[in-house]
This record gives structure tokens, C-alpha cells and sequence, in this order.
């Protein structure tokens, strides 16, 4: 989270919100989607010339990884997910 997005958090009250660019499930997908990339472009997992991620951390984190990716925003900036009224988690 940009240190800046906190300050606005700070100076303005309004709320902030963590996310993960989540491209796949599970950490250990990564190599099938790096696949799914590959046949996409119509290249081979070999060619170096080829779009690649950069890591393999593209999956769904689990709160407690979330939360230690995201450690270093105040505490009192902490709140739990606000669903809009009629709006339901499952």
C-alpha cells in the first residue's frame, strides 16, 4: 500500500482497503498459469522473449498472510471488511 494512501487515509477519515493482484488460486498454479500465458502468445515456456510474472506470489493470500503484508499500516487504520447493506459475503 503506498505510503500516501495512508496519509489521505489519515488526513480525510476514508477508509482504506488491502488487495492482492490475485491471478491464480493457489501459489503452487503458478506454473500452470505461467503455461496458460505461454499458449495464449502462442510461445513456448522456454522462449525468453515471452510475457512472464515477475514472481510467483500472483494467488490468493490467506488473512494471515494479507495481514503481514500489510504490518506496516497503523493499527487504529485496521478495519474489518463493510459490506454495503443487502450485499452478502458467500
Amino acid at each position: 500500500m503506498n505510503r500516501e494512501l495512508i496519509r489521505l487515509h489519515q488526513d480525510t477519515g476514508l477508509p482504506l482497503v488491502a488487495t492482492n493482484d490475485c491471478h491464480y488460486l493457489n501459489m503452487e498454479d503458478h506454473k500452470s498459469h505461467d503455461a496458460l500465458l505461454c499458449i495464449n502468445q502462442g510461445k513456448l515456456v522456454k522462449d525468453d522473449k515471452r510475457l512472464k510474472f515477475s514472481s510467483e506470489t500472483f494467488y490468493m493470500k490467506s488473512p494471515e498472510e494479507m495481514k503481514k503484508a500489510f504490518s506496516y499500516v497503523p493499527r487504529r487504520s485496521r478495519t474489518p471488511l463493510k459490506l454495503p447493506s443487502g450485499a452478502t459475503s458467500s
